[in-house]
């Protein structure tokens, strides 16, 4: 549409609203006809800016709305959809097995699962960087190599019943720093990763933090329960600065 008048009704550009605006603000800076320079040059030359302007805004437009589409599109992919928008009228939390049967779809008979292999830090710290490392199992504790790749990644949920799953913070970021998807076929390493949100609001003031498989049939997911982010740790490993002698006297 024209965004040089408001009544006109063609497309901007089949109108020639943009060459009657020119002449008005031209009449608005010289009401007495009075130009410096030619006025078919100033014309021209003032409706090419007009229209780099244009372009301009238009560009900016349209990048605003690609980054709105990648901030609002889901990061997960093949990830069972949990009921995101059911309010919690209730004050009832859902365990570890309830929140695998949901992801799994009810298949819970896997035999092979994603297991840890070293514990992750408790409390973890908000924006403060660690490292996760899970391992591909059997039933019986041995570490299995699949034949091809498949794609783990990490996910958080609330305790909520329903629960929710964190994508961003309440500042529009994503919620998890770092990483967050590994494609491999034995062990899966995430070495610097973060989370930006302290978790005291949350319900039971814990999260669920997940190692989700792109094939759950396949391999079980890894839930980790009682996740608690605190705030950034005071430096309390530095003691203050003794007084010189001299300064303790003056």
């Amino acid at each position: 549409m024209c965004i040089y008048n408001p009544l006109c009704q063609e497309k901007e550009e089949l109108c020639n609203c943009k060459n009657d605006f020119a002449s008005k603000m031209l009449s608005a800076m010289y009401p007495n006809n009075y130009y410096p320079y030619n006025s078919s040059i100033v014309l021209r030359s003032f409706i090419q800016t007009c229209q780099a302007q244009t372009e301009t805004i238009k560009n900016i437009f349209s990048l605003t709305s690609e980054i709105l589409d990648k901030i609002s599109a889901k990061p997960q992919r093949n990830v069972p959809a949990l009921n995101m928008n059911v309010p919690n009228e209730s004050h009832s939390s859902t365990s570890r097995t309830e929140l695998m049967n949901l992801l799994c779809e009810g298949k819970t008979n896997q035999m092979l699962s994603l297991k840890l292999e070293h514990d992750i830090p408790s409390p973890i710290y908000k924006d403060r960087f660690f490292k996760l490392e899970a391992k591909i199992v059997d039933t019986s504790g041995q570490i299995i190599e699949l034949s091809s790749r498949i794609l783990v990644q990490l996910l958080l949920y609330t305790k909520d019943s329903p629960p929710k799953q964190l994508i961003l913070t309440t500042t529009g970021e994503k919620i998890m720093k770092g990483n967050t998807e590994i494609e491999g076929k034995s062990l899966f390493v995430f070495n610097k990763i973060a989370i930006q949100n302290v978790t005291s609001h949350y319900l039971s003031g814990a999260l669920y933090l997940v190692v989700m498989p792109d094939n759950y049939n396949l391999v079980k997911p890894l839930i980790i329960e009682d996740v608690v982010v605190k705030a950034r740790k005071m430096k309390e490993d530095f003691p203050m600065k003794k007084l010189k002698s001299e300064d303790a006297f003056d």
